[in-house]
């Protein structure tokens, strides 16, 4: 029996599919679920996977796509859609989307709207004019809307609530930390087996993602070790502010003791997981890391920055180090290049600490749970 319509908004089909499939998908064996995004690079298999997981799709054009479609254009076709599926729940993904959802239930606030905040970047903390206004008008609708008692704000880690909250774009009541939308779970447990150990970076090639610092660090260790290497995935990001220059691409393409894998799709992200030793993420900040999460889900140990989004997957499951810091990074690489054995040690941990806190079937509890305390 279906208890409530509900509806996801996403920017692209692929950021669904990254991010919320999984946890959509738990919540449609009990609701109607609806997603909402731009499908123009959908496949059969795609479409295969909505029908026999039960979630509708309806087609929303992405306003960066080669329509450049503007801003009140975008906000009106998503609204006709909204209207037409008629959720009782929708809930809109990243801070653009929330930003034009906010602008939506300003008119219509009859069903519950729930504003997802998957992470803070940042531009957020820039003092430039275009983010300075940008963050202003931000905080003007999100204000206005925080009057609504239909509207709520899901984070994923405390640090964003609290940053919010601070800038004036919430109020006090209404808005909730729940910890990503589900991890798939494995079993995998790793023991080292090879004579040199593999660490494994995944993410976009931007400075923000400590990718500069990965580089000093194996340049400090591979003139000391030669029983290490360390293997880098993920796509350019041209597109970036925070993009690597053509010469900090070339150095990581040319550094000794790197392998650089290129841009991996996420259905063989798992194997890679599953493959390497030791997953190392020294970035700035994050939302909350899925692929550090996905790491640790199969196994991997963890090296991470002490940094909102980072900390919270850490639980005696591998090392923090402080961001910006290639030596710090280097002497926690080191220490399992020294004693491989500490792999096995964190990689029960890792898998436990997954299971726990972060599995698709219990974050899918606290979503359903938050929706049954705002059905009226």
């Amino acid at each position: 029996m279906k208890i409530s319509k509900v509806c996801f908004v996403s920017s692209d089909f692929s950021f669904f599919r990254r991010y919320l499939f999984n946890l959509a998908a738990e919540i449609a064996k009990t609701n109607d679920v609806t997603v909402i995004t731009d499908g123009q690079n959908i496949t059969p298999d795609d479409s295969r996977l909505l029908s026999e997981s039960n979630i509708h799709f309806e087609q929303l054009a992405a306003r960066s796509s080669e329509h450049k479609l503007k801003f009140p254009k975008y906000i009106y076709n998503l609204s006709k859609i909204i209207k037409r599926v008629n959720p009782d729940h929708v809930f809109y993904t990243t801070i653009e989307i929330s930003f034009f959802g906010s602008i939506i239930t300003k008119f219509k606030s009859k069903r519950k709207s729930y504003f997802i905040i998957t992470g803070i970047g940042l531009d957020f903390f820039s003092k430039k004019i275009r983010y300075k206004v940008l963050n202003l008008i931000y905080r003007l609708t999100f204000k206005i809307n925080s009057l609504n008692n239909n509207n709520s704000y899901i984070f994923q880690n405390h640090d964003d609530q609290r940053l919010f909250l601070k800038a004036g774009f919430i109020g006090s009541n209404n808005s909730n930390v729940i910890g990503h939308f589900g991890i798939k779970l494995t079993n995998a447990i790793k023991t080292h087996t090879t004579e040199s150990i593999r660490f494994f970076f995944a993410g976009r090639l931007v400075r923000s993602k400590g990718i500069l610092e990965l580089i000093e660090a194996t340049q400090i260790l591979i003139a000391k070790y030669q029983n290490f290497q360390t293997i880098v995935a993920g796509p350019d990001s041209f597109e970036s502010s925070d993009s690597l220059s053509k010469s900090e691409r070339e150095l990581l393409y040319s550094s000794k003791g790197i392998k650089y894998l290129g841009n991996i799709d996420y259905e063989n992200m798992y194997s890679l997981y599953q493959k390497y030793d030791v997953f190392v993420l020294p970035s700035y900040r994050e939302g909350l890391s899925t692929v550090a999460l996905e790491a640790a889900a199969n196994g991997m140990p963890l090296i991470i920055s002490d940094v909102p989004g980072c900390t919270e997957c850490i639980n005696n499951n591998g090392f923090l180090i402080q961001p910006r810091d290639a030596i710090d990074l280097a002497k926690k690489m080191e220490r399992f290049i020294i004693n491989p054995n500490l792999v096995k040690d964190f990689s029960q941990k890792s898998n436990d600490h997954i299971k726990l806190n972060y599995s698709t079937e219990k974050l899918a509890q606290d979503y359903l749970a938050l929706m049954k305390n705002n059905t009226k």
